[in-house]
């Protein structure tokens, strides 16, 4: 049986002062207000921010290896490559297998795999941001943090990453945090078990 897999821990700083934390294996959303420290939040978690306190993932310190994460407005990537190659490039040669099976589904329900050959400098904020996600979410890493994944984004390609994500909840124990202000985009989603969205509100 696989073991169920939850993060617990305290973030002590100046800025967000002492918060309490608990995700749970499934589909976590930090919501909040403008301004709230929902990006900030994120960044104690990924340890790139010092944290006064500890967060454990089953008791155990969370690594680097542990972890997958993109922040909306980095700039990943490598310019004079094109978008398949820069996400070959990241996690393709990690794990093939798992790679093969995700790949194609991210790729159409995000409506960028008629663009994959596109050189990244000729690329749209909204590729860009397609592919960094992607990258973020292929990685075997198992527990993937990700902030606004819907900047940029259409309409259309939101609905699908939502629609793939209610998949993979159910699918793979891992954690997925992930911060945004478009809280809709998920709970009007009838396609995702409700038993596997936490909400954690700053």
């Amino acid at each position: 049986m696989t073991e169920h897999l939850s993060i617990h821990g305290t973030i002590k700083n100046e800025l967000l002062g002492e918060i309490n934390l608990s995700f749970e294996s499934g589909l976590n959303i930090v919501t909040g207000d403008n301004g709230a420290g929902k990006s900030t939040l994120l960044k104690y978690i990924c340890d790139l921010r010092k944290n006064k306190g500890s967060v454990l993932l089953n008791d155990k310190k969370l690594n680097a290896k542990m972890l997958s994460f993109f922040f909306s407005g980095d700039l990943l990537g490598e310019t004079e490559m094109s978008i398949k190659e820069n996400i070959m490039y990241y996690v393709g040669r990690e794990n093939k297998k798992y790679f093969r099976e995700r790949y194609t589904k991210l790729m159409e329900r995000l409506d960028l795999l008629d663009y994959e050959n596109v050189l990244l400098k000729n690329a749209s904020e909204g590729m860009r941001q397609k592919m960094s996600v992607i990258i973020c979410l292929l990685s075997s890493a198992p527990i993937k943090v990700i902030d606004e994944p819907f900047n940029y984004m259409d309409e259309k390609s939101c609905i699908g990453l939502v629609s793939y994500l209610s998949e993979y909840i159910k699918s793979y124990n891992e954690v997925l945090i992930i911060a945004t202000n478009d809280v809709k985009a998920f709970s009007n989603a009838s396609e995702i078990d409700k038993h596997k969205i936490h909400y954690f509100h700053l």
